[in-house]
């Protein structure tokens, strides 16, 4: 018998150990766990934010460029607006040549 409780108590003293390692690696893998779940937490939030700022970037990028267009828009129609009176000017001047041509012409004849 008591070399059977003996032997008993080395068995137990045995899985006792294997416990105590089993739980330990258990606490380990545990831990590990933890750490990339903060980590993919920690990368989420990071995303989440980088994703917002360029979301504002773009929104502001969308205004600048919708001003842009507003500025071109009115730059080409006053471009338009200064050929057009362009044209007048020089329409006007060929119509005053054209008329002090036919004057110089009427008067050579009158001399």
């Amino acid at each position: 018998l008591e070399q059977d409780a003996a032997s008993l108590r080395t068995d137990l003293d045995s899985a006792k150990a294997q416990l105590a390692s089993a739980t330990t690696a258990l606490d380990d893998e545990r831990a590990a766990k933890q750490a990339v779940e903060d980590s993919l937490a920690a990368a989420q939030t990071q995303l989440d934010e980088t994703r917002a700022g360029l979301e504002q970037d773009a929104a502001s990028l969308r205004t600048d460029l919708d001003s842009a267009k507003a500025q071109l828009a009115l730059a080409t129609t006053a471009l338009d607006d200064e050929r057009a009176a362009k044209q007048a000017v020089e329409d006007s001047l060929a119509a005053a040549q054209t008329q002090l041509d036919e004057t110089k012409a009427g008067l050579e004849q009158d001399a």
